[in-house]
């Protein structure tokens, strides 16, 4: 049984039952330690501001997706897998927060689908190809569980942000997790990096960005313990994935 400590706001909720395909439940809003044990406060799957309680004795595992993702990071997927299938706890109480309370949904909530994870992944990295900002650009797409993982590289943040809200909008996708980086983020970083280097105004004369890759114009053959030290500063900024180094002209 998982804990309290285990469970994490934003934590993604997955119903597995031997012998079924596993669904998507939805988004832990909270966790509540009550007098009847863990309660988690479940934000449906395609439902917004409709909620779910999952009683913690029917949590089987907490999962991190990625060999060594850190827990605490928001864009490390970390799914909480139950037994307890998503009819059973619709049947249980659906609520709508209401003033910032919780009420009984008096409503019917309706049974949601299966998603087709490959038909939405489809057609995410169909409209990412169509988008002018988007297009041209280094992404990786993936769908599980209609959770969409966006990975890779843009020019704009503009780019990240219209990635974001094309898998939002695609059908059969219920949440999106954005891990994209923009060169325009990038070049900010990479500046403070170089400017913070010993000697950086005779070592370097400009750099430019393409998709996570960084140019560095030195002053200079690109040789020797100073191109190193360029070169380390530059490829310790978080997004970099490659760095050349090139004479200054």
């Amino acid at each position: 049984m998982a804990t309290q400590a285990q469970i994490l706001p934003g934590d993604l909720v997955v119903a597995s039952a031997a012998g079924q395909p596993a669904t998507p439940v939805g988004t832990v809003e909270s966790v509540l330690a009550t007098s009847r044990g863990l309660r988690l406060i479940v934000e449906r799957a395609f439902a917004p501001n409709s909620y779910v309680v999952l009683p913690g004795e029917s949590v089987d595992t907490v999962d991190v997706e990625g060999e060594g993702a850190p827990a605490h990071e928001p864009c490390a997927l970390r799914w909480v897998v139950t037994h307890r299938q998503p009819a059973d706890l619709m049947a249980a109480g659906v609520f709508r927060r209401v003033l910032g309370r919780l009420t009984p949904d008096p409503l019917p909530a309706p049974a949601l689908p299966a998603p087709d994870d490959r038909g939405a992944r489809a057609q995410l990295e169909q409209s990412l190809a169509n988008d002018p900002l988007t297009a041209g650009c280094d992404l990786v797409v993936r769908v599980r569980h209609g959770v969409a993982i966006l990975d890779g590289w843009l020019r704009l943040v503009a780019g990240k942000v219209q990635a974001d809200r094309l898998a939002r909008t695609t059908p059969g996708i219920w949440q999106a997790r954005n891990r994209l980086v923009s060169d325009e983020e990038l070049r900010v970083v990479v500046r403070n990096a170089l400017r913070a280097l010993p000697g950086a105004g005779r070592l370097v004369a400009d750099f430019r960005l393409e998709l996570g890759r960084a140019f560095v114009l030195i002053q200079g053959a690109p040789t020797g313990a100073d191109a190193e030290a360029v070169r380390r500063a530059t490829s310790a900024v978080h997004g970099i994935r490659a760095v050349e180094l090139h004479p200054a002209a």
